[in-house]
C-alpha cells in the first residue's frame, strides 16, 4: 500500500468539513476507535509489536499472560491533544485507549484551524515513532482502518464530503509526522555514536537496585563494539526482542548512568521495574525472564520524549497545513 500523500494543503472547505466530524466523535468516538484497532490488528497482526504489549488486553483468551493495570511504557503522559497515534504506549485498557484516541481526534477536528496547541504533541509523537520503529509505510494501514471504522460506526457513505475532508486532513497530518520523523532519524544517525533504527546489543550485566523497590539495572554493550550516543539524563530507549511466545516485543525503558565497571562509551544501562502483581506477566517480566547475561537484544537511539525542538519559527504546524 502506498504511503499517504496530501497532494497539497487543506483549504477552507476541507477545514469546515473536517470540523463537522467533531460531534460524530463526541457521540461515537469510543466505538470508532475500538473498531479501528480491531480492523487494524485483524488485517495486519504483524503490526502488533509496534504497540505496547500491555495495550493489547482486549481479549484475555488471546493474551492470557498480559496484565490489566501494570507494566506500561508510559506512566502519566498525556495524549489528550495527540491527533491520532497518541494511543501508543499507555497504561490504559483498550476501552480507555479508545476514549483517549476518540477525544484526541475530536479535538483535532474541532481545532484544525488553530493547531498551535498540537505542536508539543506532534514533537512527542515523532520521538515515540522513531524509537518504536514506526515508518512511513505504516501510516496507510492506520488511515484505512480509521476511515473504515468511521463508515461502519457512524454510517457515513464512502463518498460523504466529511469523510473526504477528514481523509485529506489526516493525510496532511501524516505527511507532517513522516517528515519530522525522517529529520529526527537523520539527526540521530549524525550524532557521535549514533545510528538509525535498531542496533544489536548484548546484555552484559543484571543488578538488583540497592534502593530496592523491585528495580533492576540491566547493562548492555553494543555488539559491534563501536561507540554509542552519550548518556543524557531523562532519555529513553526502546528495546526490541523476539519473545518465544509473543513474537516481536518492543518496550520503552528509562536510561540510567552506566554502572561500573562497564564502558559508558559502548554501553547503556536501563532501569527495569518489576511489577508487584503476580496475576500475569507483562513485557517487563518477559525481558527479565529471557534477558539473561549474553542475551542479544536490539536497541533504538536514545531520545528525550519531553525535549522541545526549536523549529526556528512559531506556528510551524499551522504553516505546514495551510501554506
Amino acid at each position: 500500500m502506498r504511503s499517504p500523500s496530501s497532494n497539497g494543503r487543506v483549504n477552507p472547505k476541507v477545514v469546515a468539513a473536517t470540523k463537522e466530524l467533531s460531534p460524530v466523535f463526541e457521540k461515537h468516538g469510543d466505538e470508532i476507535a475500538t473498531r479501528m484497532y480491531d480492523l487494524l490488528f485483524t488485517e495486519h497482526p504483524d503490526l502488533r509489536h509496534l504497540f505496547s504489549l500491555e495495550f493489547m488486553r482486549d481479549s484475555p483468551s488471546k493474551h492470557p499472560i498480559l496484565k490489566q493495570t501494570d507494566d506500561s511504557d508510559h506512566s502519566n503522559e498525556s495524549t489528550a491533544s495527540c491527533p491520532f497515534l497518541g494511543a501508543l504506549d499507555s497504561a490504559q485498557r483498550p476501552s480507555l485507549q479508545a476514549s483517549k484516541l476518540a477525544n484526541s481526534i475530536m479535538n483535532f477536528c474541532t481545532h484544525i484551524d488553530d493547531l498551535d496547541q498540537f505542536e508539543t504533541s506532534v514533537d512527542r509523537i515523532t520521538r515515540t515513532h522513531v524509537m518504536r520503529g514506526i515508518h512511513q509505510e505504516h501510516y496507510p494501514y492506520l488511515q484505512k482502518a480509521l476511515i473504515q471504522s468511521i463508515k461502519d460506526i457512524a454510517g457515513l457513505d464512502a463518498k460523504h464530503h466529511v469523510l473526504f475532508a477528514f481523509e485529506k486532513s489526516f493525510s496532511v497530518l501524516s505527511d507532517v509526522l513522516i517528515g519530522r520523523e525522517l529529520q529526527m532519524r537523520k539527526a540521530l544517525k549524525k550524532q557521535h555514536g549514533g545510528w538509525e533504527g535498531f542496533r544489536l546489543f548484548t546484555i552484559v550485566d543484571r543488578q538488583d537496585a540497592k534502593e530496592g523497590g523491585g528495580k533492576m539495572y540491566i547493562t548492555m554493550e553494543s555488539e559491534d563494539g563501536a561507540p554509542v550516543i552519550k548518556f543524557v539524563e531523562g532519555q529513553d530507549v526502546c528495546i526490541r526482542w523476539d519473545d518465544p511466545e509473543q513474537g516481536l516485543v518492543v518496550k520503552r525503558f528509562r536510561l540510567h548512568q552506566v554502572l561500573k565497571p562497564f564502558d559508558p562509551h559502548k554501553c547503556f544501562t536501563v532501569v527495569v521495574s518489576r511489577s508487584l502483581s503476580k496475576a500475569a506477566v507483562g513485557a517487563t517480566e518477559l525481558l527479565l525472564e529471557y534477558g539473561q547475561i549474553g542475551y542479544e537484544i536490539e536497541v533504538s537511539p536514545p531520545v528525550d520524549l519531553h525535549a522541545r525542538v526549536d523549529m526556528g519559527h512559531q506556528n510551524w504546524l499551522q504553516r505546514m497545513f495551510f501554506h
